[in-house]
């Protein structure tokens, strides 16, 4: 989407008890986060089939990644999508960010920024403004023949998800057009699977900023299985 387009968003709530599929009722919120930890939390009244539409259309919404998502009262969060708004006009230069797609949760990685412009050379001591935040993520051992692992509770208990706050930090590109951002997993709370979406904003000599995102996750080190006769 161009910056001044509007999103027509459409949804379709559904319960499923049993094996059956039926619509849900009452009221909902549906909840778009923006670049830079801007949130938009608009009230939604489900229709009789369980259905809902609605024009996002803000002004000061920026350029950059979107990710909308809808709260029902028995469900936290039911379904989202991720939209990208760009302005129309060409960025000067290109953005990108390189971390492995698998870390440990017992030790620190690095997220590296690149910008270099498109007619060539580093963008180079450039603002930078970083922003990560954490999801928890569904994950069990690869299955071994004859072992047995503990069950899914078995890291921090079966408690609800914990993870820092969204970390935001401000960065200057160094003379090669880079910077680099270092997280370490093994400082949480707990040390639950979860998913880190690093998301840097660079701001060229014209002001124009641009908007890159990287998804790293973060799986426990070590997993205990016991290799026994099962009757």
């Amino acid at each position: 989407y161009r910056p001044e387009e509007k999103v027509y968003v459409k949804g379709y709530v559904r319960q499923r008890y049993r094996g059956a599929i039926a619509a849900v009722s009452g009221d909902g919120t549906l909840v778009v986060e923006g670049p830079g930890g801007m949130t938009w939390r608009y009230p939604i009244k489900l229709s009789a089939q369980g259905s809902f539409d609605h024009v996002f259309n803000e002004a000061t919404a920026p350029t950059g990644p979107y990710r909308i998502h809808f709260e029902h009262h028995e469900q936290p969060q039911c379904g989202s999508v991720e939209i990208l708004k760009e302005a129309y006009r060409t960025p000067e230069f290109d953005l990108k960010l390189n971390a492995p797609e698998q870390v440990p949760l017992d030790r620190e990685f690095k997220v590296r920024l690149t910008a270099q412009y498109y007619a060539g050379g580093q963008a180079s001591e450039r603002p930078i403004r970083w922003r990560v935040t954490q999801f928890p993520y569904a994950w069990t051992p690869k299955a071994y023949t004859g072992f047995f692992f503990s069950s899914d509770g078995r890291f921090s208990g079966r408690e609800r998800f914990q993870g820092s706050q969204a970390m935001e930090r401000e960065d200057v590109t160094d003379a090669q057009g880079s910077a680099t951002l270092a997280l370490n997993p093994a400082t949480e709370a707990t040390g639950q699977p979860r998913t880190y979406v690093v998301e840097a904003t660079v701001t060229g000599a014209d002001d124009q900023t641009v908007t890159t995102t990287q998804r790293v996750l973060a799986l426990p080190a070590v997993v205990l299985g016991l290799k026994m006769p099962r009757y």
